[in-house]
Protein backbone atom coordinates (compact mmCIF):
# COMPACT_ATOMS: atom_id res chain seq x y z
CA UNK A 1 0.00 0.00 0.00
CA UNK A 2 1.37 3.07 -0.96
CA UNK A 3 0.69 6.23 1.46
CA UNK A 4 0.47 9.54 -0.67
CA UNK A 5 0.96 13.10 1.76
CA UNK A 6 -0.50 16.03 -0.19
CA UNK A 7 1.29 18.89 1.26
CA UNK A 8 2.10 22.49 1.49
CA UNK A 9 1.74 24.63 4.65
CA UNK A 10 0.98 27.46 1.86
CA UNK A 11 -2.53 27.82 1.09
CA UNK A 12 -4.13 28.38 -2.79
CA UNK A 13 -1.73 25.78 -3.98
CA UNK A 14 -3.75 23.24 -5.16
CA UNK A 15 -3.70 20.71 -1.92
CA UNK A 16 -7.01 19.16 -2.46
CA UNK A 17 -7.71 19.49 -6.34
CA UNK A 18 -4.77 17.31 -6.65
CA UNK A 19 -5.41 15.31 -4.26
CA UNK A 20 -9.22 14.50 -5.27
CA UNK A 21 -7.99 14.39 -8.89
CA UNK A 22 -5.27 11.89 -8.10
CA UNK A 23 -7.05 9.87 -6.22
CA UNK A 24 -9.75 9.61 -8.94
CA UNK A 25 -7.16 8.87 -11.85
CA UNK A 26 -5.71 6.12 -9.31
CA UNK A 27 -9.25 4.31 -9.13
CA UNK A 28 -9.57 4.99 -13.41
CA UNK A 29 -6.37 2.93 -13.75
CA UNK A 30 -8.24 0.14 -11.41
CA UNK A 31 -6.32 1.14 -8.43
CA UNK A 32 -8.52 0.84 -4.52
CA UNK A 33 -7.94 4.21 -3.39
CA UNK A 34 -8.67 5.83 -0.11
CA UNK A 35 -8.49 9.40 0.72
CA UNK A 36 -8.28 10.60 4.05
CA UNK A 37 -9.50 14.46 5.07
CA UNK A 38 -6.53 15.89 7.26
CA UNK A 39 -7.87 19.38 7.07
CA UNK A 40 -10.06 21.30 9.73
CA UNK A 41 -11.73 23.05 6.85
CA UNK A 42 -12.85 19.76 5.58
CA UNK A 43 -12.04 20.45 1.47
CA UNK A 44 -11.87 17.19 0.45
CA UNK A 45 -15.00 16.12 2.11
CA UNK A 46 -17.22 18.60 0.73
CA UNK A 47 -15.47 18.20 -3.24
CA UNK A 48 -16.63 14.20 -2.90
CA UNK A 49 -20.06 16.09 -1.74
CA UNK A 50 -20.29 14.47 1.54
CA UNK A 51 -22.14 16.29 4.41
CA UNK A 52 -20.29 15.96 7.45
CA UNK A 53 -23.65 16.15 9.76
CA UNK A 54 -24.42 13.11 7.93
CA UNK A 55 -20.92 11.19 9.07
CA UNK A 56 -21.18 9.49 12.02
CA UNK A 57 -17.33 8.98 12.69
CA UNK A 58 -15.03 11.29 10.91
CA UNK A 59 -10.76 11.51 11.12
CA UNK A 60 -10.95 13.13 14.22
CA UNK A 61 -12.35 9.68 15.83
CA UNK A 62 -9.74 7.44 14.45
CA UNK A 63 -6.85 9.73 15.75
CA UNK A 64 -8.41 9.44 19.04
CA UNK A 65 -8.69 5.86 18.55
CA UNK A 66 -12.26 5.87 19.17
CA UNK A 67 -13.26 3.81 15.90
CA UNK A 68 -10.67 2.02 13.02
CA UNK A 69 -10.12 3.19 9.05
CA UNK A 70 -12.87 1.13 8.23
CA UNK A 71 -15.73 1.98 10.81
CA UNK A 72 -15.00 5.45 9.68
CA UNK A 73 -15.26 5.13 6.08
CA UNK A 74 -17.48 6.13 3.06
CA UNK A 75 -17.88 4.00 0.26
CA UNK A 76 -17.77 4.99 -2.98
CA UNK A 77 -17.45 8.65 -3.09
CA UNK A 78 -15.88 8.91 -6.47
CA UNK A 79 -17.60 6.44 -9.10
CA UNK A 80 -17.71 7.09 -12.42
CA UNK A 81 -13.11 7.01 -12.30
CA UNK A 82 -13.46 3.61 -10.35
CA UNK A 83 -13.85 3.76 -6.87
CA UNK A 84 -12.81 5.93 -4.37
CA UNK A 85 -13.52 5.34 -0.38
CA UNK A 86 -13.15 8.37 2.00
CA UNK A 87 -12.63 9.33 5.75
CA UNK A 88 -14.42 12.47 6.35
CA UNK A 89 -13.50 15.81 8.44
CA UNK A 90 -15.19 19.03 10.16
CA UNK A 91 -14.40 21.77 11.47
CA UNK A 92 -14.07 20.00 14.73
CA UNK A 93 -10.68 18.32 13.47
CA UNK A 94 -8.71 21.29 14.96
CA UNK A 95 -9.82 20.36 18.18
CA UNK A 96 -8.92 16.98 17.72
CA UNK A 97 -5.60 18.08 16.85
CA UNK A 98 -5.42 20.20 20.15
CA UNK A 99 -6.31 17.41 22.47
CA UNK A 100 -3.72 15.17 20.87
CA UNK A 101 -0.99 17.02 21.60
CA UNK A 102 -0.25 16.09 25.56
CA UNK A 103 -0.58 12.89 25.08
CA UNK A 104 2.05 10.20 24.28
CA UNK A 105 2.82 8.97 20.79
CA UNK A 106 0.49 11.42 19.21
CA UNK A 107 2.23 12.07 16.09
CA UNK A 108 2.12 8.53 15.19
CA UNK A 109 -1.70 7.38 15.75
CA UNK A 110 -2.54 7.75 11.93
CA UNK A 111 0.66 5.45 10.82
CA UNK A 112 -0.85 2.89 13.47
CA UNK A 113 -4.21 3.74 12.05
CA UNK A 114 -3.26 2.72 8.48
CA UNK A 115 -2.06 -0.53 9.30
CA UNK A 116 -3.52 -3.63 7.61
CA UNK A 117 -5.68 -1.67 5.26
CA UNK A 118 -6.39 -3.39 1.76
CA UNK A 119 -6.18 -0.61 -0.89
CA UNK A 120 -3.55 -0.19 -3.11
CA UNK A 121 -2.86 4.05 -2.42
CA UNK A 122 -4.01 5.87 0.28
CA UNK A 123 -4.42 9.87 -0.30
CA UNK A 124 -3.97 12.16 2.79
CA UNK A 125 -5.10 15.53 2.29
CA UNK A 126 -3.50 18.16 4.78
CA UNK A 127 -4.14 21.24 5.96
CA UNK A 128 -2.07 24.59 5.02
CA UNK A 129 -0.01 24.48 8.37
CA UNK A 130 2.79 22.24 9.93
CA UNK A 131 1.04 21.24 12.98
CA UNK A 132 0.44 17.80 14.40
CA UNK A 133 -1.73 16.52 11.76
CA UNK A 134 0.65 17.05 9.20
CA UNK A 135 3.24 15.23 11.17
CA UNK A 136 0.58 12.40 11.39
CA UNK A 137 0.67 12.47 7.80
CA UNK A 138 4.11 12.60 7.25
CA UNK A 139 5.30 10.15 9.41
CA UNK A 140 2.48 7.70 7.99
CA UNK A 141 3.28 8.28 4.34
CA UNK A 142 5.70 6.46 1.93
CA UNK A 143 5.69 9.62 -0.43
CA UNK A 144 5.04 13.15 0.07
CA UNK A 145 3.87 15.48 -3.25
CA UNK A 146 3.98 19.50 -2.75
CA UNK A 147 2.25 21.29 -4.55
CA UNK A 148 3.63 24.57 -5.56
CA UNK A 149 1.80 27.35 -7.50
CA UNK A 150 4.27 28.74 -9.92
CA UNK A 151 5.67 32.04 -9.72
CA UNK A 152 4.09 32.92 -6.03
CA UNK A 153 5.73 33.22 -2.97
CA UNK A 154 3.96 29.28 -2.05
CA UNK A 155 7.57 28.55 -3.28
CA UNK A 156 9.04 30.29 -0.25
CA UNK A 157 7.75 27.54 2.23
CA UNK A 158 9.20 24.20 0.41
CA UNK A 159 12.20 24.60 2.26
CA UNK A 160 10.50 24.47 5.28
CA UNK A 161 8.03 21.71 4.65
CA UNK A 162 11.35 19.58 3.65
CA UNK A 163 13.32 20.23 6.43
CA UNK A 164 10.07 19.23 8.76
CA UNK A 165 10.24 16.21 6.40
CA UNK A 166 13.65 15.39 6.98
CA UNK A 167 13.12 16.07 11.00
CA UNK A 168 10.13 13.79 11.90
CA UNK A 169 12.61 10.88 12.00
CA UNK A 170 10.54 7.82 10.32
CA UNK A 171 12.46 6.71 7.22
CA UNK A 172 13.26 7.76 3.69
CA UNK A 173 10.43 9.50 2.12
CA UNK A 174 9.91 10.06 -1.79
CA UNK A 175 9.73 13.72 -1.99
CA UNK A 176 8.27 14.85 -5.18
CA UNK A 177 7.27 18.58 -6.07
CA UNK A 178 4.27 19.25 -8.40
CA UNK A 179 4.08 22.88 -10.29
CA UNK A 180 0.47 23.50 -10.17
CA UNK A 181 -1.56 26.94 -11.87
CA UNK A 182 1.02 27.13 -14.55
CA UNK A 183 0.92 30.22 -17.01
CA UNK A 184 3.23 29.28 -20.75
CA UNK A 185 2.83 32.90 -21.13
CA UNK A 186 4.37 34.41 -17.81
CA UNK A 187 7.46 34.02 -19.19
CA UNK A 188 9.52 36.42 -16.83
CA UNK A 189 7.77 35.32 -13.88
CA UNK A 190 8.31 31.76 -15.01
CA UNK A 191 12.12 32.56 -15.79
CA UNK A 192 12.43 33.87 -11.76
CA UNK A 193 10.47 31.03 -10.36
CA UNK A 194 12.30 28.27 -12.59
CA UNK A 195 15.53 30.43 -10.98
CA UNK A 196 14.07 29.68 -6.90
CA UNK A 197 13.63 26.08 -7.47
CA UNK A 198 16.88 25.29 -8.94
CA UNK A 199 17.93 23.65 -5.49
CA UNK A 200 15.02 21.36 -5.81
CA UNK A 201 15.15 19.98 -9.66
CA UNK A 202 15.89 16.28 -8.61
CA UNK A 203 12.49 16.29 -7.18
CA UNK A 204 10.06 18.01 -9.43
CA UNK A 205 7.77 16.41 -11.55
CA UNK A 206 7.41 16.20 -15.41
CA UNK A 207 4.03 16.80 -15.67
CA UNK A 208 2.77 20.75 -14.84
CA UNK A 209 -0.56 21.41 -14.23
CA UNK A 210 -2.17 24.18 -16.28
CA UNK A 211 -4.16 26.48 -14.93
CA UNK A 212 -7.75 25.82 -16.18
CA UNK A 213 -10.85 27.43 -15.50
CA UNK A 214 -12.02 23.49 -15.96
CA UNK A 215 -10.92 22.54 -12.69
CA UNK A 216 -12.44 25.36 -11.06
CA UNK A 217 -16.10 24.62 -12.35
CA UNK A 218 -15.66 20.87 -11.55
CA UNK A 219 -14.70 21.87 -7.61
CA UNK A 220 -18.03 23.49 -7.62
CA UNK A 221 -19.86 20.78 -9.13
CA UNK A 222 -18.06 18.36 -6.26
CA UNK A 223 -17.10 16.14 -9.76
CA UNK A 224 -13.73 15.22 -10.66
CA UNK A 225 -12.04 17.15 -13.70
CA UNK A 226 -12.45 13.70 -15.65
CA UNK A 227 -16.61 13.59 -15.21
CA UNK A 228 -16.40 16.82 -15.62
CA UNK A 229 -14.47 17.91 -18.58
CA UNK A 230 -12.74 15.07 -19.78
CA UNK A 231 -11.15 16.28 -22.91
CA UNK A 232 -9.87 19.81 -20.80
CA UNK A 233 -6.41 20.71 -20.22
CA UNK A 234 -6.75 19.78 -16.33
CA UNK A 235 -8.10 15.96 -17.44
CA UNK A 236 -5.26 15.92 -19.67
CA UNK A 237 -2.81 17.42 -17.15
CA UNK A 238 -4.21 14.64 -14.29
CA UNK A 239 -4.13 11.96 -16.54
CA UNK A 240 -0.63 12.77 -17.16
CA UNK A 241 -0.03 13.26 -13.40
CA UNK A 242 -1.88 9.73 -12.44
CA UNK A 243 0.86 8.11 -15.28
CA UNK A 244 3.96 9.90 -14.20
CA UNK A 245 3.13 8.97 -10.73
CA UNK A 246 2.64 4.95 -11.12
CA UNK A 247 5.89 4.78 -13.50
CA UNK A 248 7.46 6.48 -10.61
Amino acid sequence: MQTTCVANQKGGVGKTTTSFNLAAGLADKGMRVLMIDLDPQYNITTAAGVLPPGCEYKTGHVLHQEVTIPEAVIREVITSAGSVDLVPADSSLKKAEDLLIPELFSERRLARALEGLDYDHVILDCSPSLGLLTINALIAATRILIPCQFGSFSIEGIANLLNMIDGVGSGEKVKQLLITMFRSRTTRTNEWAEDQLEPYREIILKTKIRENEALRQAAIEQQSIFEFASRSHGAEDYRALTEEFLAL
